[in-house]
């Protein structure tokens, strides 16, 4: 017994009840006894106060460490003791240390901290930023390799169980460390656990005991790593020890086989039970290398006062005898832990997709895998890097479906098919109309030229063009629509970079994002709405008039935005003013039927009488609305002229957004990342009180200014994400719109259907890893709705990537892919490899192989044969077409891209690709020339490509590399203007040239 009190009997409570409270706390116990009908507190000398007290205390020395906590009764009297209302609460622990090291000055140390150098010249101080826009460190300089400095916060943490963490600057080969357990440290002979960590990037997990240092464990990085910040972590756990390690610039962490990831992990664990006691948490240089090692941002807490992310997850669903059928949406509910900063969806072991905020769900589509089971894990990471998962096995049953049919494709000749493109700038003239009427099976084609086309041929498939890779102009807006009125984010159909990312490029379908996308002015007097588009851009010479009382301005955009940049060339008139409205309600057509007035900032323009910024926060009521009955929507301010006359009125050269981008009118600038931690509302805008408290680095106002431009595209041109399925529903709703509104379209041409992720390299928001296998469902979906018309996809780059979205497609075009004049044999074999490939894909779609004029002509003779011989080389005659030089100048006129030789009948292939001759280049005795063959019914093909061997390079298409070859027969060798040579038994090849030879 520690000790007893005894209440006087004529202050006994007789039956009232009294709460025991017992504290343990290492090896002193307190307990404090509270009376029930009072409040009142007993006290060390048997009597009741007011005030809180402790009754009795002492050591309890043999009862430190873990144990049970309950209560009993002891053996002395009898009768019954009664208990209610039992809690157990753990002592709370201290705060922890955070130190930024920016509140001292240089040279100095913060308060509450200590150090130690070997040298006394090495200590730690508080230094200047290492980067331009960083903040200050703290380190220890030295031009001595044997120098030993550490620095440490002076506060007891309580428990030898810490998570500490450090902003670390690699930027040389002096070893820095994070330490716990710290003993003995101003001494030579310390003691503590600590991650080592230098430039390149190589960490350890080391012991140091009495100043005896041993290894524990050991990671490097795959990729060379320097001149950066990146942030170690520390924890450890009774005899367990764990280090994570991220980098500043991606905010990916080291994985333990040396890659990066987007998912927190451990890079290092290891056990040690040597140093086991609470002690000091510090940063500290070892010996080794001369120079500085710098540190920022210090943090440490007790391990038990973090709680990791707890993650459950739902499934909604349609099951047939429990398994899954159809779609099936996982969601995940997340709560604990700190912030949460990533949330992923693994489909056996592969990341499908991710979100940034603690709530997610991605439904799956189980029609486009087969049945059987599947695993699904979700994990959460929250701001300092804990992890929480949780698991589900499915089972997947779905009736067996019947592949899609595969469109009709008629044949004008039955040894060859021949696709073409007509884009727009194309004409159908004489010599197209022939070769429509003759040759041409298939065109891609501009919808305008469709009834050219039909004239010469009713029955030839023509497709119209569309890309589903980027979203920008009528398909951005058409998926915002859709969005809006499927009641799903917006955001589903985007990729969000997680830091300030450059980007730079131009196309015709880019538009700067500080542009409106409509200007309209309407009032009295105008005769309807004008279009004041292309004015507010800068397009007009004299400038906008923003017009007299009873007109109006309204300016939309695709996004709720919050600034309006005015370049007033003529101030406003005294007299001459207005309102500023937005549309806070609309008809079912759009129209709006609302205007509320906008409540403004600041009016940098001074009532439009000088250049400057009008700005406001987006209303919480504001509604797209169409600029025109039936018209797609946008959101939408106008400055309403309440009095004035036009010649009183602001005129301006440019009325224009935000330039969040950072264009200022280029072609280059950088995305801005979104700060989801400082939005706290969750509303994806940034209000100025949220703005100022936004993360270093993170400058968008709005989520969607974090959205990745399509590299070398430019501006408001983004990557699609094709992982939820509303995006996927989306499409499909979109395209058989489209080919609704083109009756006489026989089908789609997808553009950048590769499978291959535009943008490696980038650190985005959402999960990559699915990219091709989401791709593939997106085409297929498509496919569904067009049924039974075609979807042709581009797949040129795709290779085995690709497979998804061909198995998906009725025809797969691999643009470029026939290059006869700068192929090598080994290239061939490559190419040869691929089309096999494609043509073995399950539900056997057809096959375009587009071809390529370099390194000759598309009106060469030479050229045309030899892409003619490579294509016949490869062919199935009934599922490949043959494209010549579609990729060239697509718009130019079918005498570029046709030859004539592809009408003369070679027959049926009666047998694969060979190789006919081999031998030594005789320009180059290095290089090893292949000739390969192909039989035809009618016809031998003959191809030689340029010569090659392994790490010689290949050879010319010079005529010093022309061989001769017996042929064991007689032919005639077709030229190609489609007319037969004289008979030959022999024939002279160079490099990058080909030969069709009839049977004579």
């Amino acid at each position: 017994m520690v000790g007893t009190v005894a209440a006087p009997a004529a202050a006994d409570p007789g039956e009232n009840g009294v709460r025991v409270t017992v504290a343990a706390v290492g090896d002193a116990a307190t307990v404090q006894v509270v009376r029930a009908d009072t409040g009142q507190y007993l006290n060390a000398g048997g009597t009741w106060q007011t005030a809180a007290t402790t009754a009795v205390g002492g050591k309890v020395a043999a009862a430190t460490g873990d144990g049970l906590v309950g209560f009993g009764r002891a053996a002395r009297y009898a009768g019954t003791v009664r208990f209610d209302d039992f809690a157990a609460v753990p002592k709370p622990l201290p705060p922890g240390v955070a130190q930024t090291f920016d509140a001292v000055g240089l040279g100095g140390v913060p308060a509450g901290w200590s150090g130690w150098a070997s040298d006394g010249a090495g200590g730690f101080g508080v230094s200047a930023p290492r980067t331009a826009a960083g903040s200050n460190g703290y380190s220890s300089a030295s031009r001595a390799s044997n120098t030993a400095a550490r620095a440490w916060a002076d506060a007891d943490l309580g428990s030898p169980d810490v998570d500490v963490s450090a902003a670390v600057f690699l930027d040389g080969l002096v070893p820095a460390q994070v330490f716990a357990r710290g003993q003995n440290l101003d001494a030579a002979k310390p003691t503590f656990l600590a991650v080592t960590i230098t430039r390149g990037l190589q960490a350890n997990v080391v012991r140091v005991a009495d100043g005896a240092v041993t290894v524990l464990a050991s990671v490097k990085s795959g990729s060379y790593f320097s001149q950066q910040w990146a942030r170690v972590r520390l924890v450890t756990e009774g005899d367990q020890v764990r280090v994570m390690i991220s980098r500043a610039d991606t905010g990916q962490w080291l994985t333990a086989g040396g890659a990066w990831t987007d998912l927190p992990e451990f890079a290092m664990s290891a056990t040690d039970g040597v140093v086991k006691a609470a002690g000091k948490v510090g940063l500290a240089r070892g010996a080794g290398a001369a120079g500085a090692v710098t540190f920022d941002d210090f943090e440490a807490v007790p391990l038990a006062s973090e709680v990791p992310p707890a993650v459950t997850i739902k499934a909604a669903g349609t099951t047939d005898g429990g398994a899954y059928t159809g779609e099936v949406t996982f969601s995940a509910a997340v709560a604990g832990g700190a912030a949460i900063t990533r949330v992923e969806f693994r489909l056996n072991g592969v990341v499908r997709a991710a979100f940034p905020t603690a709530a997610g769900a991605w439904t799956f589509d189980t029609t486009t895998v087969t049945n059987g089971s599947y695993a699904l894990s979700v994990k959460a990471a929250d701001k300092i890097g804990n992890v929480g998962s949780a698991d589900l096995a499915f089972p997947v049953k779905n009736p067996r479906a019947d592949p899609i049919p595969l469109p009709t494709a008629p044949k004008h000749y039955t040894h060859i098919r021949v696709a073409q493109l007509a884009y727009s700038g194309s004409q159908i003239g004489a010599f197209e109309q022939t070769l429509l009427r003759n040759s041409v099976d298939l065109v891609v084609a501009n919808p305008a030229l469709f009834d050219a086309i039909n004239a010469s041929a009713p029955d030839t498939p023509q497709l119209i063009y569309t890309n589903l890779s980027n979203l920008y102009g009528g398909l951005l807006s058409n998926w915002l629509n859709y969005a809006d009125r499927a009641g799903v984010s917006r955001e589903l159909a985007f990729y969000h970079v997680s830091k300030a990312t450059a980007w730079a490029g131009a196309s015709p379908g880019s538009t700067p994002v500080n542009q409106f996308w409509s200007v309209l002015q309407s009032g009295p007097g105008l005769g309807g709405a004008v279009d004041q588009t292309a004015a507010a851009r800068g397009g007009r010479a004299g400038g906008l008039n923003w017009g007299a009382a009873g007109q109006s301005l309204a300016f939309g955009y695709l996004e709720k935005f919050r600034e309006v940049n005015v370049n007033v060339t003529r101030a406003a008139a005294a007299g001459w003013g207005g309102v500023w409205e937005y549309a806070a309600a609309v008809d079912a057509a759009g129209t709006p039927t609302a205007w509320t007035t906008l409540a403004v900032d600041t009016d940098g323009s001074g009532g439009l009488t000088r250049s400057g910024t009008i700005s406001f926060d987006p209303p919480k009521d504001w509604v797209p609305s169409a600029p025109t009955a039936g018209a797609d929507r946008r959101y939408t301010v106008r400055f309403r002229v309440t009095g004035g006359t036009a010649d009183q009125a602001a005129v301006t050269a440019t009325v224009l957004g935000r330039d969040y981008a950072g264009a200022n009118g280029g072609q280059a600038g950088t995305i801005p990342a979104f700060d989801y931690g400082a939005d706290k509302d969750g509303d994806g805008y940034l209000s100025d009180a949220e703005y100022a408290g936004r993360a270093a680095g993170k400058d968008a106002r709005f989520v969607y200014e974090s959205r990745l431009f399509y590299p070398n595209y430019g501006q408001s041109r983004y990557v699609t994400d094709p992982s939820a399925a509303a995006v996927r529903a989306w499409a499909a709703a979109y395209h058989a719109n489209l080919l609704a509104a083109n009756p006489k379209a026989d089908g789609l041409f997808l553009d950048n259907a590769h499978g291959n992720l535009p943008f490696k390299g980038v650190s985005v928001l959402e999960a990559t890893a699915g990219y091709a296998e989401d791709s593939g469902s997106l085409v297929l979906a498509v496919q569904r709705a067009a049924a039974p018309k075609w979807v042709v996809t581009n797949t040129a780059g795709g290779a085995a990537t690709a497979d998804p979205i061909v198995r998906a497609s009725s025809a797969a075009l691999e643009e470029f892919l026939l290059r006869p004049l700068v192929h090598n044999w080994a290239e061939v074999n490559g190419v040869a490899a691929l089309v096999q490939r494609r043509l073995a894909t399950p539900g056997s779609p057809y096959v375009i192989l587009d071809s390529r004029s370099i390194g000759g002509s598309p009106t060469d003779p030479r050229t045309q044969v030899a892409t003619l011989a490579y294509y016949y080389l490869l062919a199935d005659p009934d599922r490949t077409f043959l494209m010549f030089y579609g990729g060239d100048a697509p718009s130019t006129g079918w005498s570029r891209h046709w030859s004539q030789a592809a009408a003369v009948d070679v027959g049926k292939p009666a047998g694969a690709m060979r190789v006919f001759a081999a031998g030594a280049d005789p320009a180059n005795a290095a290089l090893t020339y292949q000739v390969l063959a192909r039989d035809y019914g009618n016809a031998l093909v003959l191809y030689k490509p340029l010569s090659y061997a392994a790490r010689a390079g290949e050879g010319t298409t010079a005529n010093d590399t022309a061989t001769v070859h017996q042929l064991g027969g007689n032919y005639r060798v077709v030229s190609a203007y489609g007319t037969p040579g004289p008979v030959v038994s022999t024939i002279t090849l160079r490099n990058g040239e080909g030969a069709v030879l009839l049977k004579a």
